[in-house]
C-alpha cells in the first residue's frame, strides 16, 4: 500500500500582503531569506566550541510586475522601499518590468 502524496507548492501561486494593502498583484517575488547567526564561544582548553544562537537577519524582498500606465504603486507609501521603473530597449520584444525592493523586519509563512 502506498502513502498519500505530498502537496508541493507551485511557484506561480502566491499572494503578497503587506500591512493590509489589498492591491498587490505581482509577477515575481524574490526568495524569502532569514539567517540566524551562530556565536561560537571557546572556553579555555576546550576542543569544541560552545555554540549559541545570535541575531536574526532578513534579506530584502524584491517584487516585479509588468509596467503599465497605472501610477498607483501603493508600496511606495511604505517606508524603506526602492522603486525601479525598468529598462527600456528599442531592440527588444519583451515587456518592461518595474520592481520594488522592500526592506523587511520579518515575514510569516501562510498556506
Amino acid at each position: 500500500m502506498f502513502g498519500s502524496s505530498k502537496p508541493y507548492y507551485k511557484k506561480f501561486k502566491f499572494v503578497v500582503e503587506i500591512d493590509g494593502i489589498a492591491r498587490s498583484a505581482f509577477q515575481k517575488c524574490s526568495q524569502l531569506e532569514a539567517e540566524i547567526a551562530i556565536i561560537e564561544q571557546w572556553e579555555g582548553g576546550a576542543l569544541t566550541a560552545d555554540k549559541s544562537l545570535g541575531r536574526v537577519k532578513f534579506s530584502n524582498v524584491t517584487l516585479e510586475r509588468g509596467a503599465t500606465d497605472d501610477l498607483n504603486v501603493p508600496m511606495l507609501e511604505i517606508a524603506r522601499a526602492k522603486f525601479k521603473a525598468g529598462e527600456w530597449d528599442n531592440t527588444s520584444d519583451e515587456n518592461v518590468l518595474e520592481s520594488i525592493e522592500l526592506a523587511i523586519d520579518g515575514f510569516d509563512l501562510a498556506a
